[in-house]
């Protein structure tokens, strides 16, 4: 059997032998160890601070590493622009946001298919980009691409808080399923310094089939646009989108005096109402306001309404909308001095003025409604358009407009 090896350990004075094993004694007790040698002692402090010196670059390593870290997210806080500033960038159960897309304006209603959208006062469609109450003018996100889309009417527009989840899961899709229910150049848009003004967009479809039968207009950032945060879809109140093929046939809310008679309440197309005020050349919405203010009994009576009451209270009550906001008036110098009656479009008395003071006619005394009770149907058959030009030229002699007319009296 070989014999075994005897390891030497370095050390910087050479090799030296490593200590013998000891020997038990014949009574069993270990003789006691021999005192370690100067080259041992040596080696066991270069161990010790070898180790030591590891693990102090091994802490110092790891302080830094944290140190560094929090150091890179303190510069991330303090690098937050207003993209990212007080916003919840995750997309989990509907987190409310700074920073949100907001229509700027109403869509004008009725809405038919096929026709384009208007905003209430006939301009298009404006969209902004806001944080909080404040638009975004400069940076990213003021020139951002957007995507216009509908949704369906069931969609909570007015939780203010949903997901980018939630969002494109009403979208509304066309009637075999596929294919945008919105079509037009203005379905994309840019923005420029956080607004942007959408083109012609139309519904390609009623909503008769469509969640509570309404569309929602809705506006998103376009799917590639490089931004770290979401930024929070506009939306508008769902609105009812009728067939393009029954507008001719419409009710108008409030109708105009150049308005059909037909688009009256209880006024049908061709209908009974209809065929008997045209063949009393009552045509239009004015045409019907000139008669009731002439004579509402004889109107009755063409109509053939006294049977039906609330038929004729309807028409009336509906046919009246239409003066809301016209204060254009007529003048008529009364028999008596210092008295100037006025009346409006249709002839209808609207007020006096008495030595230089308006009182609207719904305000005359008892005095005032017996003295002009005798002469009112005079005037009325007078300013009616039916009378000899010349006598209505003489008896209108100029228009009013209410306010003003006020303005010059009290001056």
């Amino acid at each position: 059997m070989a014999p075994k090896r005897q390891h030497s350990v370095a050390t910087g004075e050479g090799l030296v032998a490593p200590p013998e094993k000891r020997q038990r004694g014949g009574d069993g007790n270990p003789e006691p160890d021999n005192p370690p040698s100067p080259g041992q002692r040596r080696l066991r402090q270069t161990v010790l601070v070898f180790l030591f010196l590891t693990n102090d670059n091994m802490t110092s390593a790891s302080a830094n590493g944290h140190n560094d870290e929090r150091s890179m997210q303190e510069t991330n806080q303090e690098g937050t622009s207003v993209e990212a500033e007080g916003f919840a960038a995750t997309d989990g159960k509907g987190e409310k946001t700074k920073i949100q897309l907001r229509f700027l304006n109403e869509i004008k209603v009725p809405v038919y298919h096929e026709d384009d959208i208007k905003s209430e006062n006939n301009t298009a469609i404006r969209i902004g980009i806001f944080k909080g109450d404040k638009m975004i003018r400069s940076g990213k996100l003021s020139k951002l691409k957007l995507e216009i889309l509908a949704l369906g009417g069931d969609f909570p527009y007015d939780s203010k808080r949903w997901t980018a989840k939630k969002f494109y899961k009403h979208r509304a899709h066309g009637r075999d399923g596929n294919g945008n229910v919105l079509v037009g150049e203005g379905i994309t848009a840019q923005m420029i310094n956080g607004e942007c003004n959408l083109g012609n967009i139309r519904f390609r479809e009623g909503s008769c089939r469509a969640p509570k039968k309404m569309f929602i207009v809705g506006a998103r950032v376009c799917d590639g646009e490089a931004i770290s945060v979401r930024v929070q879809e506009a939306v508008t109140k769902p609105v009812v989108v009728k067939d393009r093929r029954n507008k001719p046939y419409e009710k108008s809310y409030p109708p105009k005096l150049e308005d059909k008679v037909y688009r009256l309440e209880n006024v049908a197309n061709e209908g009974t109402y209809f065929k008997r005020l045209t063949e009393a050349n009552i045509f239009t919405v004015k045409d019907f306001l000139l008669a009731l203010n002439k004579d509402s009994a004889n109107l009755a009576n063409v109509l053939q309404i006294t049977e039906k009451p609330k038929d004729w209270e309807k028409m009336v009550k509906h046919a009246d909308c239409c003066l809301k906001g016209k204060h254009e008036l007529k003048s008529y110098q009364f028999t008596e001095p210092n008295v100037v009656l006025f009346f409006n479009c249709v002839h209808r008395l609207a007020g006096a003025a008495f030595s230089g003071l308006y009182t609207p006619s719904e305000k005359f005394d008892p005095a005032q409604q017996t003295t002009f009770r005798c002469q009112f149907i005079q005037i009325q058959m007078l300013v009616h358009p039916t009378c000899v030009k010349s006598d209505r030229e003489k008896l209108l002699r100029s228009t009013y407009n209410l306010s003003r007319y006020r303005a010059l009296l009290k001056a």
